[in-house]
C-alpha cells in the first residue's frame, strides 16, 4: 500500500509540475529556433554512414579504416573532420573522393601524426600500466583524444611515476593531468 501511495503522489508531482510548466509558457508563444549543429549533423551522418558502410562493410574493413583514419564532428565550424594518417589503399581513397563530392566543404581532411588505431592501441596499453601504479583507493582515467591526437592520463602521480610513464611510452603522446580525477556521480 506504501508503494503505491507513494507512487501516486510522485505521478501527481509529476503531472502538477509538467502543468505548471506548460502553464508558465502558455502566455508566450512557442519559438522554434533552429540548431545549426543539428542541422549540420542532420545532413552529415546519414551519407557519411551510406558511403561508410559500403566502402567499409565488415569488422574487417572497419579495422583497415581505423588503422587510418578517424572522425569527429567541428561543430564550431560545421565540419566532419577527418583525421588521416595514410591514404594507402584504393578504397580509402575512393571513399574520401566521394564523400567529398556529396558533402563539397562540410569535410575537412587533415593530416594526422599517428595512426588512429596505434593510438588507441597504446591508450589500452596505457591503462593497463596505470591501473597497476594507481594506489589502492585512487582512481584514474585514461582516454584516447583523437581531435588532439594524445592519450589524456588523469591521476594523482609521483614525479617517478611520470618519469616511468614518458620512459615506458612516447612521451610526444602522452599529456597527463596531475591530479585525481573528479568522481564521476558527486556523493
Amino acid at each position: 500500500m506504501n508503494c503505491l501511495r507513494l507512487t501516486l503522489i510522485l505521478l501527481g508531482v509529476l503531472i502538477f509540475t509538467a502543468c505548471s510548466n506548460v502553464m508558465a509558457e502558455s502566455p508566450k508563444k512557442a519559438v522554434y529556433k533552429d540548431d545549426p549543429v543539428l542541422a549540420f549533423q542532420k545532413e552529415v551522418i546519414p551519407v557519411q554512414e551510406e558511403i561508410y558502410h559500403r566502402y567499409f562493410p565488415d569488422a574487417a574493413a572497419e579495422e583497415r579504416f581505423f588503422s587510418q583514419a578517424v572522425s569527429y564532428f567541428d561543430n564550431d565550424n560545421l565540419k566532419l573532420v577527418y583525421m588521416v594518417y595514410q591514404l594507402d589503399s584504393a578504397e580509402i581513397k575512393d571513399y574520401f573522393k566521394e564523400l567529398k563530392v556529396k558533402l563539397g566543404d562540410k569535410v575537412a581532411i587533415k593530416q594526422a601524426r599517428y595512426s588512429p588505431k596505434y593510438l588507441q592501441d597504446t591508450a589500452n596499453e596505457v591503462a593497463e600500466f596505470v591501473h597497476l601504479i594507481c594506489e589502492k583507493g585512487h582512481s584514474f582515467t585514461v582516454s584516447y583524444n583523437p581531435i588532439d591526437e594524445v592519450i589524456d592520463i588523469e591521476m594523482l602521480l609521483t614525479l617517478q611515476q611520470i618519469a616511468d610513464l614518458y620512459k615506458k611510452f612516447d612521451a610526444d603522446i602522452l599529456r597527463i593531468t596531475n591530479k585525481e580525477p573528479e568522481p564521476a556521480i558527486p556523493l
